[in-house]
């Protein structure tokens, strides 16, 4: 139980920050309008993942699947991070 307390606590943070700046990052101009709604739905994002990770059968396998949906999401940010540089887009 505390597994998985923890793996929605400490992974959905990063994950659900993850989450809205790759979908900023998708809109036009990386969403500069729309920076204050996704902040306030930060935390409900968060709880939405601190939720989720009850809903595994066990705390190493919470882990492991918030953990691998973060590390797609670092992935992501990384593989677009090169081409915003060599546009000259921030």
């Amino acid at each position: 139980m505390i597994a998985r307390c923890l793996a929605g606590t400490l992974l959905g943070f990063p994950l659900a920050a993850l989450l809205l700046a790759l979908l900023l990052h998708m809109l036009p101009n990386h969403g500069d309008a729309f920076l204050i709604p996704a902040l306030i739905l930060f935390f409900p994002l968060w709880t939405v993942f601190m939720a989720a990770a009850y809903m595994f059968r066990s705390g190493p396998r919470a882990w492991l699947v918030m953990g691998g949906r973060q590390h797609g999401c670092v992935r992501r940010a990384v593989a677009t991070a090169p081409t915003r540089l060599i546009h000259g887009r921030s």
